[in-house]
């Protein structure tokens, strides 16, 4: 089995674009999407959150799941067979 590690922060598109095209370039193809990144605020009170903190969160855990998608789709999409599969969790 081999594995391929890319560092990414999903929050960014091109990051994610970098990463799609590692594993293209390492395996050929991408056969499977597990979007599952996340990250935290720390556990403080609510009113001391700073806003920078809670975009951070919610960048990561929300809206990094769309460029990760979104990529992935287009390499399901063009490459021959077809298909894949993207699990959302």
């Amino acid at each position: 089995m081999r594995a391929l590690a890319v560092p990414a922060d999903v929050s960014d598109p091109q990051a994610v674009k970098n990463l799609f095209a590692r594993t293209k370039e390492a395996f050929g193809r991408v056969d499977v999407l597990f979007n599952n990144a996340g990250t935290n605020a720390p556990g403080i009170l609510f009113e001391d959150l700073s806003y920078e903190k809670w975009k951070s969160v919610v960048d990561v855990n929300l809206t990094g799941a769309f460029p990760c998608a979104q990529e992935a789709y287009r390499h399901l999409e063009s490459q021959e067979p077809r298909g894949g599969r993207n699990i959302n969790s």
